[in-house]
């Protein structure tokens, strides 16, 4: 599976560096790489459609990767999780994963320097 990856429009009201976000999608329960490059992360929201509580991580692509969301806890039912996180440099890229793979939807949006 692979996550769609579009132009943001935010990038063009704000008229600062480019944005690039994600299309809603499945969380993969394999990692996969949304963006590969230094990259400041700036929000991301999680919602569980499925029946059973999972986790999500989200990484950067450092040497030693540091995680942004460890293992988080996302409950079906629950209100999506909406994290602002004010531009978290992200060295190296962005990377996610989740626990089954067909449960979580995930949406991020982040800058990078052109």
């Amino acid at each position: 599976m692979s996550t769609t990856i579009q132009a943001s429009p935010f990038a063009t009201l704000r008229g600062d560096w480019p944005a690039r976000e994600t299309v809603p999608s499945l969380i993969p329960a394999v990692a996969e790489d949304l963006y590969v490059g230094d990259c400041w992360i700036e929000q991301v929201v999680l919602v569980n459609i499925g029946g059973a509580s999972q986790t999500v991580t989200i990484k950067d692509k450092q040497a030693t990767p540091r995680e942004v969301l460890s293992a988080v806890i996302v409950n079906p039912g629950d209100p999506p999780l909406i994290l602002g996180l004010a531009g978290r440099f992200m060295p190296g890229g962005i990377n996610w994963v989740a626990g089954d793979g067909v449960s979580i939807v995930g949406y991020v949006r982040w800058r990078y320097q052109p």
